[in-house]
């Protein structure tokens, strides 16, 4: 199913979406992560996914015949420092990409976090932050209009987190049962 989208008849500024049928899309699709630990406070993975389209469709009677491809990109850093402290940071790629009457322009966003633990590090506090990123732009192709949409909340972001854990009251002990789950049809005839 694909959300196509379509022009109101007589409200050429209205637009709306309904669900096609469409048996022209095959997609392969991969991903790969490599973790690594260069030392013993410093975690980092990498990530990489491709979606392979072969595209075999008409759309407002666009026929639309080809191969995209998809791609999506993310690398974590985590390390972690003597007295409680550490702080980790994470980009995120994804280049531009079409499917059928949509161009998906790049995206990217890199964001951290520093936290510091206290009292047996049953408190802790964070400094979270977003630097810098880049939100979804979108071009459709309309029954011959071009329709852009651009998503324009702000990136940028600075902010604060307190977390305490604690834990006490009464403790309890848990018996664990094992065994296979059954499951059954209900059929009513209404």
């Amino acid at each position: 199913i694909y959300w196509q989208t379509f022009i109101a008849k007589g409200q050429t500024d209205v637009f709306y979406t309904q669900p096609v049928n469409l048996d022209g899309l095959r997609i392969w699709s991969m991903q790969g992560e490599l973790n690594l630990h260069p030392t013993s406070w410093w975690q980092a993975k990498v990530s990489a996914q491709l979606n392979y389209r072969m595209e075999h469709a008409t759309l407002s009677g666009t026929r639309y015949e080809g191969n995209h491809l998809q791609q999506r990109y993310a690398m974590d850093h985590h390390l972690r420092f003597d007295g409680h402290w550490s702080a980790s940071v994470h980009a995120d790629f994804a280049p531009r990409h079409s499917i059928y009457d949509r161009t998906y322009h790049a995206t990217y966003l890199m964001s951290g976090e520093v936290q510091k633990g206290w009292l047996g590090n049953r408190l802790q506090t964070s400094i979270l932050f977003v630097p810098l990123g880049r939100n979804r732009q979108i071009d459709r192709q309309i029954e011959g209009r071009h329709i852009a949409y651009k998503y324009c909340t702000t990136l940028q972001q600075l902010g604060i987190r307190v977390v305490w854990n604690f834990n006490g009251g009464r403790r309890v002990k848990v018996g664990t049962v094992e065994g296979g789950q059954r499951f059954e049809e209900n059929k009513s005839d209404l």
